[in-house]
């Protein structure tokens, strides 16, 4: 509430919602993400209407869904249920994959190739760590993903010039 509170005294408007209050917050991070080349993530909750939706997208969002048009990544984090498993045996058995427990839906991905697409993970709940496993379209059809391993090379020192002295 202090938050909301806040929004309002420093825009001088009284009686703005909630929705245009988180609106007005996702755009100033996202004004203060790109002017110091940062990265932040952020989660929402999702509505209701998660438990029986057949695409997971803005639309699950609760509260502000116009905050999604500010986001360069959009994901829904869900867990793998009955049907997604009977949906998943044949994937499961060409892959030889374990049963996921997570399911990741990537509805947004601004600048990136894979979106309209679920990622299938391994969660280990005690350490908060999520592994993909595969990814599948809407229909449960696999889609093929390079494996990607990303090398940062350690800074080098610079020595100090000491022909000068």
């Amino acid at each position: 509430m202090k938050i909301l509170s806040e929004v309002s005294s420093k825009t001088g408007v009284r009686g703005l919602r909630e929705d245009n209050i988180l609106f007005m917050i996702s755009i100033r991070l996202k004004d203060m993400c790109n002017q110091y080349g940062i990265f932040i993530m952020t989660a929402t909750q999702l509505n209701s209407s998660y438990i029986t939706a057949q695409q997971y997208d803005q639309n699950l969002l609760r509260g502000a869904k116009s905050i999604a048009d500010k986001i360069d990544c959009g994901m829904i984090m869900l867990e793998v249920d009955n049907d997604d498993r009977t949906a998943l045996e044949n994937v499961l058995a060409q892959g030889g994959f374990e049963i996921p427990l997570i399911k990741i839906s990537v509805y947004k991905n601004r600048r990136g190739r894979y979106k309209g697409i679920l990622l299938w993970c391994k969660a280990n709940r005690g350490t908060c760590k999520i592994i993909p496993m595969f990814a599948t379209n809407y229909q449960y059809e696999l889609i093929p993903i390079e494996d990607l391993k990303i090398t940062v090379k350690p800074k080098e020192e610079k020595k100090a010039d000491v022909s000068a002295f």
